[in-house]
């Protein structure tokens, strides 16, 4: 069981989008190792009570090699012998190893809490409670939540009515369980895909905006561009859209009638980790750790969050990025993209595929008006 420190702390460290995967030559070794530089010294130096992978985290085309990839993504955990809980992402399960045999791995490895808490269903959703550092009483829960992978229309998946109602029932029976009468347990939700409210952080900008800060829903120009929206107190990086479901079967509704959620933390998007506040419940991300899939130039990192026992409603998080806790030197990440974050790169990319040609094109354009003109 989880337990608040003597001190009346417990440090939470999330580990977003790895994407895993069997291969360990050349540069698939790199890419892992530089992984493994991240986590584990991020472990060593911030010393979390419990990490957490964010979904993405592992596939292979079969259960052999799914272990494989599962006992190395997970060994920074259990070499420091830390506690860790895991969520799946849209891409686990993906290949031929199903999110069954995921299942049975993930229950066999050692410091694994997955899906150890009071309330499980076969979502594969579950809890962690916390308890008090006199271990008398539960001070926090923890909510893991599995948002699947795609609908029959081809986009991201939500939470489902099901699955919702689940969470009511489940969080409405910990409360008349573990809670204080009249009181109610302070709860995180975990999750990969983020809710649809996350917008609520953005706000949309002229297209324009562009080749400045505006970002985009997986390139897609049609789906309007956004910015972070620093006016409502949102702090943090955005690199891309929010690449939320188009459904909505009210999850965060069920969060703000509970009164229970302070806040929801989300994988997924590997660019941002913006954080603020919508009705009252915080909202953050958590960008990628992993060196395999789409990054931001070398600004992987993890998300630290602070509970503290005696100030339910307190909490402090911030992202601490591979070049604070390793360094410069990184194995697979070279040449430009090492120094800029890839939205600056996407944006360099066409000043020199477009923007710069077009602007040589049109100004040698000129100068031959102007010798045709002297001629005349």
């Amino acid at each position: 069981m989880l337990e608040f420190n003597d001190n009346g702390k417990f440090r939470i460290m999330l580990i977003g989008d790895i994407h895993e995967k069997y291969d360990y030559e050349g540069r698939g070794l790199d890419k892992y190792l530089d992984y493994r530089a991240l986590a584990d010294t991020a472990i060593n130096t911030l010393r979390p009570d419990l990490c957490i992978f964010m979904g993405d985290i592992a596939y292979a085309e079969d259960d052999n090699e799914l272990r494989t990839v599962i006992e190395n993504a997970m060994e920074p955990c259990v070499e420091a012998r830390v506690p860790y809980a895991v969520i799946y992402g849209n891409h686990d399960g993906e290949r031929g190893a199903a999110l069954t045999s995921h299942d049975r791995i993930y229950r066999t490895m050692p410091f694994c809490l997955y899906r150890k808490g009071d309330c499980t269903n076969d979502s594969l959703d579950y809890n962690l409670r916390i308890l008090a550092s006199d271990g008398d009483r539960t001070a926090y829960n923890l909510w893991f939540i599995n948002t699947g992978s795609r609908v029959e229309s081809g986009g991201y998946a939500c939470a489902s009515k099901e699955q919702n109602e689940w969470f009511t029932e489940n969080e409405n029976r910990l409360n008349r369980e573990f809670a204080p009468e009249g009181k109610k347990i302070p709860s995180m939700v975990f999750q990969h895909i983020p809710v649809i409210e996350e917008y609520r952080l953005t706000k949309r900008v002229p297209l324009w905006r562009l080749t400045l800060d505006g970002v985009t829903f997986l390139g897609d120009v049609s789906r309007g561009v956004y910015v972070a929206d620093r006016k409502t107190g949102v702090t943090g990086y955005l690199g891309e859209a929010p690449c939320t479901s188009d459904d909505n079967y009210g999850q965060f509704g069920a969060w703000k009638n509970g009164g229970c959620v302070k806040a929801a933390f989300f994988g997924h998007d590997h660019m941002n980790d913006i954080v603020g506040k919508v009705d009252g419940i915080t909202l953050g991300q958590c960008r990628l750790a992993g060196f395999r899939p789409y990054g931001d130039g070398m600004r992987q990192g993890v998300r630290i969050i602070d509970l503290y026992e005696n100030e339910p409603d307190h909490f402090n998080t911030r992202m601490y990025y591979y070049r604070q806790l390793v360094g410069r030197h990184c194995r697979s990440i070279h040449g430009r993209v090492k120094w800029f974050p890839d939205r600056i790169n996407v944006k360099i990319d066409v000043l020199e595929k477009y923007v710069l040609p077009a602007a040589a094109v049109a100004g040698a354009a000129v100068l031959t008006v102007g010798k045709l003109r002297k001629r005349r």
